[in-house]
């Protein structure tokens, strides 16, 4: 009986385990050198298609992910802060100007944010998965944005600093 209980305790903690979703909170630095910028389109809502250096800081409490964004780019330095719902819930935030509808969720051990921005350029969907290493040291974010005036794929890899 001894043994039943503990093989059943043991088995409750693995699938504890599996279903357990990461926590991304930390201080992130950028890997240029491990990242894929893409190729921006011509036209339509500008992105930079080049980082010379980021840090993100994460504070990430379920189901509130908030984010800060430091980056250095070839059009200056910028600072930005999203918050977003890992629950489904819409957010709505300003983006340079424009309005940016985001909603994020959980997709098994991802967190997927799908994103609509509308701006004078035009609207682009932008879909950004986040994925953590089993050994919670990098962060990898893979932003695919659509508009009419083309699409663009980014792979950023971060490690974390804290």
């Amino acid at each position: 009986m001894k043994k039943l209980f503990v093989l059943a305790a043991a088995l409750s903690m693995a699938a504890l385990a599996q279903d357990s979703k990461p926590n991304f909170s930390g201080a992130w630095e950028l890997v240029v050198d491990k990242c894929d910028f893409g190729q921006a389109p011509e036209s339509g809502p500008r992105f930079p298609d080049r980082i010379d250096a980021r840090t993100d800081v994460v504070d990430h409490k379920d189901p509130s992910l908030k984010v800060t964004i430091k980056a250095k780019t070839p059009q200056g330095d910028m600072t930005q802060e999203r918050n977003w719902m890992t629950n489904g819930q819409e957010v709505t935030e300003d983006l340079q100007g424009s309005p940016l509808k985001s909603r994020t969720r959980w997709v098994g051990k991802e967190l997927l944010t799908e994103s609509t921005l509308a701006s004078d350029h035009g609207e682009a969907k932008i879909v950004i998965r986040w994925q953590l290493s089993d050994n919670g040291k990098t962060l990898t974010t893979v932003r695919s944005i659509k508009s009419d005036s083309g699409e663009m794929k980014q792979t950023l890899v971060f490690v974390k600093k804290s």
